[in-house]
């Protein structure tokens, strides 16, 4: 039998003929070839091989099941939709309504693509989002962000950098290591720890600052403006302008003023220390010894603001002294002089005079005669 010619089954009912070649063209002159068509013989169903027709817009509509092949080639007038691509390769398609779910593989540069789920990896482009919130998972490197918000509701920024930061709207920034080198921070609420270190440049406006535990080093130099009414500065090395208000120094000493240009220095009329007064009255015919105020101990001193000695009879030459009994010429003499009777000297002394430590206050008297001796002095160290 012929392979051109027709099958017969047992009830000599032939089968289905098809032309050899291009529908439409193959037999226009009579001569083209007939051939048996197949069919899957577990099913009955015909074998297609080319489902293309002479205007090349052969229509296949598939009601259900699933089209077995290896590639199918969609030209782009012919359009089209793909249901589902099992297995093969998809080369070329003109719109993908949806995609609900990219497994592997990389989607290549396209326009848009709006509704993506997760972006594992994105070489090149850029992601514009015009609506809607990005709300889970994580931006490893983010070189530029031309427009819009980050909003962190929670979690942290660990890594990476963020050049330009105009507004941080809410929550903390938190920079366990490195420095913030460039911009501005325009409102810092509070610093929670760590250090702010200003290498260069001005800081210009500071509204307020509440306490300042500890300046290590540098300075504080106000160029103009007035460091205005506060509770206490401590450890201000120089004050240029004090133009009112006081200055309380509770420890330490005023060592010098080394230029005065102007103004008033008021020095208070009471005494840093108040003297304590103590009379003596000597009687005598011959030179004699005698003590005012014993040592206190050893490391104090007697300091001495003023001494009056009056003689009431007789010609008397009497002296007072800072370094005991021993000496009535030299140093330690507070006052001395021979005196008749009504004379006497009043000597106040500023600054005090003050004896060696453990020194000892005394009169000495010779010739005939009574004299009153007045020393006013205290005792320090």
């Amino acid at each position: 039998m012929s392979v051109n010619a027709a099958h017969f089954d047992d009830n000599q009912v032939p089968t289905v003929m098809g032309v050899v070649g291009t529908l439409g063209t193959a037999d226009t002159a009579g001569t083209a070839k007939s051939i048996p068509i197949g069919v899957n013989p577990a099913t009955g169903a015909m074998y297609v091989e080319d489902l293309s027709g002479a205007s090349g817009t052969t229509n296949v509509q598939m009601v259900s099941g699933t089209l077995n092949v290896g590639t199918v080639v969609v030209s782009s007038s012919s359009g089209g939709t793909m249901v589902n691509v099992a297995t093969g390769t998809q080369q070329t398609l003109g719109t993908v309504g949806v995609v609900n779910n990219l497994v592997t593989g990389t989607l290549a540069s396209v326009g848009t693509l709006p509704g993506i789920g997760v972006v594992s990896n994105l070489t090149n482009g850029s992601v514009v989002m015009t609506v809607g919130t990005m709300t889970t998972g994580s931006l490893s490197n983010v070189a530029m962000l031309n427009a819009g918000t980050v909003v962190v509701p929670t979690g942290t920024i660990t890594t990476g950098s963020l050049s330009n930061v105009a507004l941080l709207n809410a929550g903390t920034v938190v920079v366990p290591t490195g420095t913030i080198t460039t911009g501005s921070l325009s409102n810092v609420a509070m610093v929670n720890a760590g250090t702010f270190v200003q290498a260069s440049g001005t800081t210009t406006l500071v509204s307020t600052v509440t306490t300042v535990s500890s300046l290590t080093n540098g300075s504080v130099n106000i160029l103009t403006g007035t460091l205005q009414s506060s509770g206490t500065t401590t450890g201000v090395g120089v004050v240029s302008n004090l133009t009112n208000g006081s200055v309380n120094l509770l420890t330490g000493t005023v060592t010098s003023v080394s230029n005065l240009a102007a103004g008033t220095v008021q020095v208070s009329k009471i005494p840093v220390q108040l003297g304590t007064p103590i009379h003596t009255r000597g009687t005598t015919g011959a030179a004699v010894w005698g003590t005012l105020v014993a040592t206190a101990g050893a490391g104090t001193k007697q300091y001495v603001s003023n001494v009056d000695i009056v003689v009431t009879s007789g010609t008397v030459d009497v002296a007072a002294t800072n370094i005991g009994i021993g000496g009535s010429t030299g140093a330690g003499v507070l006052a001395r002089g021979q005196f008749p009777a009504g004379g006497g000297i009043s000597k106040p002394f500023d600054p005090v005079v003050a004896s060696n430590t453990a020194g000892t206050l005394a009169f000495w008297m010779g010739g005939a005669g009574t004299a009153d001796i007045v020393v006013t002095y205290w005792q320090a160290t």
